[in-house]
């Protein structure tokens, strides 16, 4: 019958995963090299890393995640042009609502990915019993704490990872990312396995914002803008 197996990561090194090129048919679209069914190659009772891109994108899988003896992963970058179950039009609205809401916002379809469990029976639709740790890299060669060739330019600071709500169809920002400014990557923890995406945006800390000048007076003796002085005089 119809179907269509996108790649999973077991039995194949991360660069050939990339580079090895789709065979697609009227029925079905499968990724050679890759064993149909997959050969399940992740195992419940040990703790996995999956590799994707040299390490661009990791996925740290804890022992026990899902109630399966064996089960594969698939990593599914680009789904608006290559969606596994996601409808590519519920990502477009996501990405139009969350860019008019921070004109500094950037989310590109190279950085949104899909994730899913698949087992035996199909695709794993229950829930996982520890966090999966996502982490991906970043350029910033100079150490400038910017994104390199980004404009207008990205603080790396403000990289975040956001899931797709598919009922809303808009972005939901998830909790718990930390930015590793030495080692040019970002960690989050992943509660389920959906559609996610790495975006950049407007910083919304104040640790750079200084009150000026200390101590304000505009009443006091020495009031005003010049040097030395403390505040403007109130009207």
């Amino acid at each position: 019958g119809k179907f269509s197996v996108r790649g999973a990561l077991g039995g194949m090194s991360a660069s050939e995963a990339i580079d090895t090129p789709v065979i697609q048919g009227g029925v079905y679209d499968l990724r050679v090299g890759l064993m149909n069914p997959p050969p399940f190659s992740l195992q419940a009772s040990s703790p996995s890393v999956l590799s994707v891109g040299e390490g661009a994108l990791l996925l740290a899988v804890p022992a026990g995640l899902v109630p399966l003896a064996n089960f594969d992963i698939i990593t599914q970058r680009d789904p608006i042009s290559n969606p596994v179950t996601v409808e590519p039009t519920k990502i477009q609205r996501a990405i139009q609502k969350l860019e008019a809401n921070d004109p500094l916002a950037r989310v590109h379809p190279e950085n949104i990915w899909e994730f899913h469990v698949v087992g035996e029976d199909g695709l794993y639709a229950g829930p996982l019993a520890a966090p999966v740790l996502l982490s991906f890299t970043y350029a910033d060669a100079d150490g400038d704490g910017v994104v390199d060739g980004t404009n207008p330019p990205m603080r790396t600071k403000a990289l975040s990872v956001w899931t797709l709500d598919e009922k809303s169809s808009q972005w939901v920002k998830v909790a718990g990312a930390t930015v590793d400014g030495v080692g040019r990557r970002v960690t989050v923890p992943l509660h389920h396995f959906s559609v996610y995406a790495f975006v950049g945006g407007s910083v919304q800390d104040v640790e750079d914002v200084y009150a000026y000048p200390v101590p304000f007076r505009p009443h006091g003796p020495d009031a005003g803008l010049g040097a030395g002085q403390t505040g403007i005089e109130a009207g």
